[in-house]
């Protein structure tokens, strides 16, 4: 039998848990709407939900309107579905664009005098038309938000209803330049789902069918708003039009269901909203620790009886910003936002519908990695999403499915009814903190941002809210309450970024700073595990290919299996380089939080916390450490992570503290030799304060490069580094020469567009952070000269040199030993800008590295290798990776829509009779400058010289294309 929602007495607020589970799928057995024992007041209202087996006819020749199967459906072709569900789950993606939906109703009895009856849907995918008993009964444009068709009418007395919809997802066209800017294709409040994901299509939320009175709500149309200063709630329900007036009446319940205050209003006849308001003397105030629920029940009345009434849940909060325009405070206390990014990727799923369990699951392992926000990043999950947010305090910030979209000022109207949906969903929830109208998008109307902006200050005024969340200089400042920044970088440039954002927002008005998208790093996908699931799934990588071409490479220069390593190391340098940036965002009172990318992997970039197979990359206890609210920080100078030994070290430990009372200290610091010390915090740690201490570390001298751990505990609170003590670096070998002259053009000195702003050139301006350009005089002051012309002098076995000209190249040939350094010379190979982020390093204890081995340049390549100097050499795209041996390659998974990019930082080949080393790693630093060591003494010696060969004419091409 169908399961039947009776809306009857007033109950306890139900876990989301218990009003998911009517989603279960239900028999296909027709089932009376009947009423219960309660009589006539329960009997105006009942639900009951359409889930189960549907029939599907797929369109993809138009021809449903034509031979009108909302009159005669279609008989053969057809598909069996449970709904709901995307119909990409027995129709391929690349099928039709429109599927019609046919299902089978009974009533127990005709619809009475004063009663209407309604088909609800909670969401569809995305425009749709609906019949019943041959007759159109509504069209609906957009996904996302729940609407409602009367039928009333349609089904007049009879007791069996036809039900017939026609979907059509929409599928985006291609992208257009519009005044300079990409515009996406599509309906306009697609967001940016399809872009990762695949686009669902079809029924993919609940729908049912409600019986009530003449007076009832429109979908979503119940605001409660509540305040959380003087416990007054305002209870305020939009209306269907044609209704005879009437009254509501609100009951406000706590957690255990026992009434707490009551409230009643009028309703005038044909008024479009009605209201009533109450109050709570002492109230309960929700927050992430205590998240404390009250639930509203209200109640239609008409002519003395109930004919609709439903249930809210609501909590007491109120987000606010500091006096001094720093901090975001909930409930008056400053909160750092320790956001995850979630895109709605769900493979077992297609649509972006996670089950409650899986809900629950995840937001328990977030919490305890110290996250306390998911960015819903442009979609709506259903409804339980948010219900279990409310019950255990994971903070949202919502962002409304906007990108990149069509702005122009026909379409202006269509948006407001977009938005107005989207508000409604927004506003009852405690656990929604930030909204946004949108996400980068480079030419929102001017006219709408003005509307939306109206809009959400008066429907969403207790919690903070944008224009649009995006880069700094892309937003309205005068739309928003909070600055955003959407910046992904490497920790290379990371340091130099926020001092410049510092620069920037202290020329600013005072508002706190959350980076909204930010800190992404990438694994090695496993392509063993994809390998073992057969037929391959729709979500699987792209570029797996390409994978299994690297992991080919790896095993035939490192030995069978070695390319495991791969997926170790990828974890690792994700996780560093994630937890050194998260700590430095942190080390700036300014900062307010940040959004790290994201909660799970999808197809074209492993860069989630989750993988594909639902595991989690790492620990929680590897992570709360710096997500945390209380975060211990460390600070070296100019935060490089590799000093050389045998000298006092100069540090800062610091405490970002934002749990929930002010500390005291002190801050315990063990290094690794067993060695500790107390760090005293004399004036204490205030709750919301960001506070450093002076201390100083004795580090020996080391033979080789050597880890040192700092650990640091406060309490329960714990984090701990590595800094690597560095040997003195070897002197260049008596037959190193440098080349000299040929300095660098004006041209060859300025920015590139990546360098020239932060977040690869789109985001914010560089002020503080230049390139150091590798030039041998400059490492190498005191090593013998070779002006380029002729021979080097006889005892020279080594050169190094920033330009390859033709007489380096004839030397080469001829027997010479070369160390290259590219950058964006005419004469030397091309080379191209990178970031860290998106990269996993392939690190080969041979060669150079073969003396100190992997882990320290593991260690140090994010930051200290890649600091002042951001170019590789992109081998891949020159064909040349399998001519060239790798020590440090790059493997670029970020963006693996067709291939893995390679780009190396270190190889070497023979050339003709010589050796071509290559180094785009910064030699400037202690790290580099012992780097720099290690390579000229390997090309000084014999040992361990490259295998594999570039030919002169293939190098002579490079060369003369770059």
């Amino acid at each position: 039998m169908r399961r039947l929602n009776l809306m009857g007495r007033a109950r306890p607020v139900a876990a989301a848990s218990d009003r998911a589970g009517s989603r279960a799928p239900l028999s296909r057995a027709s089932q009376v709407i009947r009423a219960s024992e309660g009589g006539y007041a329960v009997r105006m209202q009942t639900a009951r939900a359409l889930s189960g087996p549907w029939t599907l006819a797929p369109d993809a020749k138009g021809r449903g309107l034509i031979e009108q199967w909302f009159k005669s459906f279609l008989s053969e072709g057809t598909l069996q579905q449970h709904v709901p569900a995307a119909w990409q789950h027995v129709i391929a993606d690349d099928g039709p664009d429109v599927v019609w939906y046919r299902c089978k109703e009974q009533l127990d009895r005709a619809t009475g005098p004063g009663e209407r009856l309604w088909l609800r849907f909670e969401s569809v995918a995305t425009d749709v038309r609906a019949w019943v008993n041959g007759v159109e009964v509504g069209r609906h444009s957009g996904d996302w938000v729940p609407f409602a068709f009367e039928i009333t009418e349609a089904v007049g007395d009879a007791r069996s209803i036809d039900i017939v919809l026609r979907v059509d997802r929409v599928r985006p066209g291609p992208v257009r330049e519009v005044n300079g800017h990409p515009q996406q294709g599509g309906h306009i409040t697609k967001g940016f789902h399809d872009v990762l994901s695949m686009q669902h299509a079809g029924v993919w939320q609940e729908l049912r069918l409600e019986r009530t009175g003449r007076l009832c709500p429109i979908p979503d149309g119940v605001w409660v708003a509540a305040d959380a200063t003087t416990g007054y709630v305002r209870i305020e329900v939009e209306l269907e039009p044609g209704h005879m007036g009437g009254a509501i009446e609100v009951d406000l319940v706590d957690a255990e269901g026992a009434v707490v205050a009551q409230g009643r209003g009028v309703i005038e006849p044909g008024a479009s909203t009605g209201g009533a308001s109450a109050s709570i003397e002492q109230v309960g105030h929700w927050s992430p620790e205590h998240p404390v629920l009250y639930g509203a029940h209200v109640r239609l009345i008409e002519s003395g009886r109930v004919c609709w009434q439903g249930r809210e849940r609501f909590g007491f909060r109120r987000v606010s910003v500091s006096e001094d325009g720093q901090h975001i405070l909930l409930n008056g206390r400053a909160i750092f936002v320790s956001g995850i990014l979630d895109w709605g990727h769900e493979p077992g799923h297609i649509a972006p519908a996670p089950a409650p369990d899986e809900v629950r699951t995840r937001f328990r392992t977030l919490r305890e990695m110290g996250f306390n926000c998911v960015c819903v990043c442009m979609w709506y999950p259903p409804r339980w999403f948010y219900d279990i947010a409310d019950e255990m305090g994971m903070l949202i910030w919502q962002e409304h499915p906007v990108w990149k979209s069509d702005m122009a000022d026909e379409r202006v109207e269509d948006y407001k009814a977009q938005f107005a949906g989207f508000f409604r969903r927004d506003r009852n929830h405690p656990c929604v903190v930030i909204v946004s109208g949108s996400c980068e998008h480079e030419q929102f109307n001017a006219r709408l941002g003005t509307w939306w902006w109206d809009q959400a200050k008066r429907m969403l005024g207790d919690r903070l809210v944008q224009i649009q969340t995006a880069f700094l200089e892309w937003t309205d400042l005068s739309k928003t309450d909070l600055y955003d920044e959407h910046t992904y970088e490497g920790s290379g440039r990371w340091v130099a970024y926020l001092r410049d954002l510092d620069r920037a927002l202290s020329r600013r008005e005072p508002r706190p700073m959350v980076m909204g998208e930010s800190v992404m790093y990438v694994s090695w996908p496993e392509a063993a595990r994809y390998d073992g699931l057969g037929t391959a799934p729709w979500w699987i990588p792209p570029a797996l290919e390409s994978v299994r071409a690297i992991n080919a490479s790896v095993d035939a220069l490192d030995g069978s299996g070695a390319c495991a390593q791969l997926i170790e190391v990828g974890k690792r340098f994700n996780l560093a380089g994630r937890k050194f940036q998260t700590e430095l965002v942190r080390m700036y009172a300014r900062n307010a939080g940040l959004v790290a990318n994201g909660l799970r992997d999808v197809p074209a970039c492993p860069c989630g916390f989750m993988d594909d197979f639902n595991e989690w990359k790492f620990d929680p206890a590897q992570v709360r450490p710096w997500m945390g609210e209380v975060a211990l920080l460390l600070r070296t100078p100019e935060h490089r992570r590799g000093v050389l030994g045998g000298q006092r070290l100069k540090v800062e430990i610091g405490v970002s503290n934002y749990g929930e009372r002010d500390l005291a200290g002190p801050v315990h610091v063990r290094a690794g030799d067993g060695t500790s010390v107390q760090v005293a915090f004399d004036a204490g740690i205030k709750q919301g304060a960001v506070c450093f201490e002076e201390q100083t570390i004795e580090l020996a001298e080391q033979a080789r490069p050597t880890p040192v751990t700092l650990t640091a505990t406060l309490g329960e609170v714990r984090n701990e580094w590595s800094i690597w003590v560095l040997p003195a670096p070897q002197p260049a070998p008596s037959g190193t020469a440098r080349l000299a002259g040929l300095r660098f053009s004006d041209e060859e000195c300025a920015l590139s567009f990546e360098e020239r702003r932060y977040s690869s050139g789109w985001g914010l301006a560089v002020e503080t952070w230049r390139p150091r350009l590798p030039d041998p005089a400059r490492l190498l002051p005191d090593a013998p000269e070779w002006d380029g012309m002729g021979m080097p002098a006889g005892d020279v076995r080594t050169v190094v040199a920033h330009r390859l000209t033709p007489a380096v190249l004839d030397w080469l040939e001829q027997g010479g030993r070369v160390l290259h350094l590219p950058s964006k010379v005419n004469d030397g190979l091309p080379t191209r800008f990178i970031t860290g982020f998106g990269q996993v390093p392939w690190i080969r204890p041979a060669g150079p590295l073969a003396r100190f081995g992997r882990a320290w340049i593991e260690g140090l390549l994010d930051y200290d290798l890649m600091r002042t100097w951001t170019r590789v050499v992109p081998v891949g795209k020159l064909g040349v990776s399998e001519m060239l041996e790798p020590y440090v390659r790059m493997l670029y998974a970020h963006d693996m829509t067709e291939r893995v990019l390679v780009y190396d930082l270190l190889s070497a080949a023979r050339v003709g009779r010589g050796v071509l080393a290559i180094s785009c790693a910064d030699h400037h630093d202690d790290a580099g400058r012992v780097l720099l060591g290690e390579i000229l003494a390997w090309l000084d010696a014999d040992e361990g010289m490259p295998v594999r060969v570039l030919s002169s004419s293939r190098l002579r091409a490079l060369v003369s294309k770059a």
